[in-house]
């Protein structure tokens, strides 16, 4: 499918019985049916409207080696449509955070978020918390805690997804040398994850967030 679109060539009806899968774990498109050329390359919202289709009949294997399969061919084209189907990627952001370029996917991820505020509606919590943490890379520890806060306020504290936004507050915190807030955050996830054991892991990470911030707390008392 990545050097069908390569070519360029589109085709508007992939399913799932034009692949079939080979050893290596790619996924082979026959090209011979239902495409035609394209006079330019395609855009990542054409592929990925193309794609999405088909990739609601793939389980996690086989959309991972489907992935793999696509970027391999495509590079930082194919990485583009395969984030914009997987997280809404529609400025880069995503591609610019994995490279580690956190100034540039701020820009990107904030050129999103004010399109979608544009069009009356939130941000989403993975863009705020990708967000967050770019802020927190280049030190920006207040901006971080900012988004950390507004994360809160914009989800639902008894979802699935509160734990792990409080954690990256409380880790942002941390990092902000507000140690007792960043307890304050740890104990939250620990009282909302022993609620549900959604996220052990997490559980976990956590206590072991608030002995290292208790330990520098105690060791800011003695030293003062």
């Amino acid at each position: 499918m990545g050097e069908l679109h390569n070519m360029p060539f589109m085709c508007m009806d992939a399913h799932r019985e034009q692949f079939r899968g080979v050893k290596s774990e790619m996924w082979v498109f026959d090209l011979h049916e239902h495409s035609w050329p394209l006079y330019r390359n395609p855009s990542v919202a054409q592929c990925a409207t193309m794609l999405v289709p088909l990739l609601s009949f793939f389980d996690a294997k086989e959309f991972h080696s489907f992935s793999v399969g696509y970027t391999t061919r495509r590079g930082d084209a194919g990485r583009n449509v395969i984030n914009l189907i997987q997280y809404g990627d529609r400025t880069g952001w995503k591609l610019s955070y994995d490279r580690k370029l956190y100034a540039l996917a701020i820009e990107r991820v904030n050129a999103q978020i004010g399109e979608d505020e544009e069009a009356g509606h939130d941000p989403k919590g993975t863009q705020l918390s990708l967000l967050g943490t770019c802020y927190s890379r280049l030190n920006r520890h207040a901006d971080a805690i900012l988004i950390g806060e507004r994360m809160l306020t914009s989800i639902n504290l008894l979802g699935p997804g509160a734990p792990a936004a409080m954690f990256n507050l409380g880790q942002w915190y941390y990092r902000a040398g507000e140690i007792d807030q960043a307890i304050e955050a740890f104990r939250k996830v620990v009282q909302l994850e022993s609620e549900r054991l959604i996220a052990p892991e997490l559980l976990d990470t956590a206590l072991a967030m608030i002995k290292r911030c208790t330990y520098h707390s105690d060791l800011e008392r003695l030293t003062q």
